[in-house]
């Protein structure tokens, strides 16, 4: 009898069974959303810009300049997106797992700067095409208005310069300080995680985060 009852209960694997296959996951779930919420600011930022504040009500305006500014602040939002990037990607060097940094280099071309060249090839074609100035709203006018030049074009290939980034496209200035800053980054952390005098700090700080 008691043979039976002990063969009917179902297996449940303790905390420390789970705990291994828990931690080998690297994912936030709760950073999807806060990225989520950001992504949604951008979009209301950027539909906002097309309109000429000046064609607003007075009651209009104070709605989303002060009441709902959370909702349509898009370069903070923005902002936000680079800290949760340099957190994401600290991870790994305060873990003492990171990537060798070709290979690093190599997954963020592939995941940012592949993407960002062929929508670059885009906005230069519509540039190209429509260069004329665009009576929308003054954001909208920025982009699309003057003829292209080399220089222009190569500076926004190689990313280097202090160029006018909205001649093109307004939102390609998020991505110029993404790559930049990821390319920067990497080799900082390694060092400052490397260094003797850090190691035991980063050592420290990877047993305070999470197991995820």
């Amino acid at each position: 009898m008691n043979s039976t009852s002990t063969a009917s209960k179902p297996v449940v694997p303790s905390a420390e069974q789970i705990a291994p296959a828990y931690a080998r996951s690297h994912h936030y779930p709760e950073l999807d959303a806060v990225r989520g919420l950001a992504a949604f600011a951008v979009i209301l930022c950027h539909f906002y810009n097309l309109w000429d504040p000046s064609a607003l009500n007075p009651a209009a305006r104070i709605l989303v300049e002060k009441v709902f500014i959370l909702l349509f602040n898009g370069r903070s939002s923005v902002i936000l997106f680079f800290l949760l990037s340099g957190f994401v990607l600290t991870l790994p060097y305060k873990r003492g797992n990171e990537l060798p940094y070709r290979t690093f280099v190599l997954r963020r071309l592939a995941r940012i700067y592949v993407p960002y060249l062929a929508a670059l090839v885009l906005a230069i074609a519509a540039d190209w095409r429509f260069h004329q100035p665009m009576q929308v709203s003054p954001w909208f006018s920025k982009t699309w208005t003057a003829p292209l030049t080399w220089p222009l074009i190569l500076q926004h290939i190689l990313l280097v310069g202090n160029y006018d980034i909205a001649q093109i496209n307004t939102a390609f200035w998020s991505l110029a300080v993404e790559i930049r800053l990821s390319f920067m980054g990497s080799p900082s952390l390694r060092f400052s995680c490397r260094s003797p005098r850090n190691l035991t700090e980063c050592q420290q700080q990877s047993l305070m985060l999470p197991a995820r």
